[in-house]
């Protein structure tokens, strides 16, 4: 990020507040994925209409919590810096979703032949 000492100061206690904020949000999402892991196999409609319901949910609330810190970045770092933080974070957390997204398998109806 190349922050001066000035920067720092102010960048790190928000940073931190703001992944604290994120941690909960991906301890949810990983909390999803293995009750998801149990039943993925065998799925009512309700099951999957919950599942997607709360994808989308925590999607939401990631992007919630963006617009919530960007005006206490944009006070504490330049825009130009707080447009690369964001840059930066964005790709971190498309590289873990990508990883994630390799290893949860399709949604499967009961007795229903598994997707590929």
């Amino acid at each position: 990020m190349y922050l001066t000492p000035a920067e720092a100061s102010k960048f790190w206690p928000i940073y931190d507040a703001y992944e604290g904020k994120m941690d909960k949000l991906e301890d949810r999402h990983i909390a999803e994925l293995k009750a998801f892991a149990k039943v993925y196999n065998n799925l009512t409609d309700s099951d999957a209409a919950a599942k997607l319901d709360e994808v989308v949910s925590i999607t939401q609330a990631r992007l919630d919590a963006q617009k919530e810190f960007i005006p206490k970045f944009r006070v504490a770092i330049s825009q130009v810096k707080v447009t690369r933080f964001f840059q930066i974070d964005n790709k971190i957390r498309a590289l873990v979703q990508c990883s994630l997204a390799q290893l949860v398998p399709l949604a499967a109806s009961p007795g229903e032949l598994k997707p590929q």
